[in-house]
């Protein structure tokens, strides 16, 4: 084996990705940054941008139904006598985690990998979140495929697919997705590109280079003497705006002054805070960038929600009918995400929202009162419709619903 063969199989194992493997190998780019995806994690959109999506993704609550009927539509309450699903969803997962924390290192996986694995051992209902780096797909002898990862101790176990919920982005094959940096990789080096320019400048107190021209020639260590000298007059923000001092052995001294141009090119990196939120589908607003206003938020909540986190939820709701209930659960029962409790409409949006539900019928009171955690009443699980109604039947009739007011006088 020469000693290009043994680099490369130290830097690329075959049964993991090196540019992911927590954040600790960075892929060169194009504007000579390396870039991880734990460098990235230092600038502010990128950052904003991971947690906020995976954040959202995790407080929207998973609920499981029961469909009896096309009238009788009933969720699964958590049961932590059984331990049903829905408890461990919904309640507690696993001895260690919380519902929240289990959600958030699986979305924060799946945007950055490409991959998330949800890991269900054989005769438990408990819930595992697998180490994406760490975990491949890999065929057998049969055609069968299994899913094989790196357990703490340092081995390789390999799970069936029943025991395993996979989700995957950007797709490259049937099993394997691509994270989202490994797209904006690029772009992510440009904004540590100018990060690194405009510390750079602070770091001078903002003060222009010059250039010194002496009588006869300098060797390297005089040179470096004048260079020191200058620096140490004017670096640093403390010393912004101060004298320079240079004695008479000069002959000429310029200022290389920064230029305007130059100066508008260091405001124009925000300009990549829009092309990290494009990749990942995140609305500008979100960066308190653009035209906001309370009502319009809410607006482009139902708008964010619809175009960047329903694709995420639309995929888990699938994979969770298929893995986490049988052949016959599946033709009544389903997941579904609890969308409204994610939308926190206003005070006054909300009341007009449950009271539109309850005259269309689709909330009882009780029902709409559940929506604000109170308690219902006696009654008030009826449905209300209004009374001034009618129906328009084939031949283009119409028959009232209501009947008229009778004359209890006879008149």
């Amino acid at each position: 084996m020469n000693l290009l063969t043994l680099f490369k199989n130290m830097v690329k194992p075959t049964w993991t990705r090196p540019e992911l493997l927590g954040g600790g190998v960075s892929i060169q780019t194009g504007s000579g940054q390396y870039v991880s995806t734990e460098s990235a994690k230092r600038i502010s959109t990128y950052f904003r941008c991971l947690n906020t999506i995976t954040d959202d993704l995790s407080v929207i609550p998973l609920q499981q139904f029961i469909k009896r009927s096309s009238t009788d539509i009933q969720r699964v309450l958590p049961d932590g006598f059984w331990w049903n699903m829905a408890y461990s969803v919904e309640v507690r997962p696993n001895p260690y985690q919380t519902p929240l924390q289990l959600k958030k290192k699986f979305w924060t996986y799946l945007l950055e990998t490409g991959d998330s694995y949800l890991w269900t051992p054989a005769g438990t209902r408990q819930l595992y979140t697998l180490n994406a780096n760490l975990t491949t797909v890999e065929p057998d002898d049969k055609g069968n495929y299994w899913y094989v990862t790196r357990m703490n101790d340092g081995t390789n176990k390999k799970l069936p697919p029943a025991e395993v919920l996979h989700l995957l982005i950007n797709p490259k094959s049937d099993f394997s997705g691509r994270g989202i940096i490994e797209y904006a990789r690029d772009t992510i080096g440009i904004r540590q590109a100018g990060n690194a320019t405009r510390a750079s400048m602070f770091k001078r107190g903002l003060m222009p280079s010059g250039i010194a021209e002496f009588d006869g020639t300098l060797n390297k260590e005089a040179r470096q003497r004048v260079r020191d000298a200058y620096w140490e007059a004017v670096s640093g923000a403390d010393q912004a705006g101060g004298v320079v001092v240079l004695d008479g052995d000069v002959k000429k001294f310029t200022l290389a002054e920064i230029k305007p141009i130059d100066a508008q090119f260091l405001e124009s990196i925000n300009a990549t805070d829009a092309d990290i939120a494009n990749f990942f589908s995140f609305p500008l607003y979100k960066l308190n960038q653009g035209k906001q206003s309370y009502e319009s938020n809410d607006q482009q909540d139902e708008d964010y929600l619809r175009s960047t986190l329903d694709t995420y939820l639309v995929q888990m709701e699938q994979a969770a009918r298929i893995n986490w209930l049988t052949v016959q659960e599946q033709t009544n029962s389903y997941w579904k995400f609890n969308r409204e409790a994610f939308l926190r409409m206003n005070s006054k949006a909300r009341s007009e929202y449950l009271k539109e539900k309850i005259l269309s019928a689709q909330y009882t009171p009780n029902q709409a009162l559940a929506v604000d955690d109170l308690p219902g009443y006696a009654g008030g699980d009826v449905h209300f419709v209004p009374a001034n109604m009618a129906v328009i039947h084939e031949d283009g009739k119409i028959e009232a619903i209501s009947q008229a007011p009778t004359d209890p006088g006879g008149e």
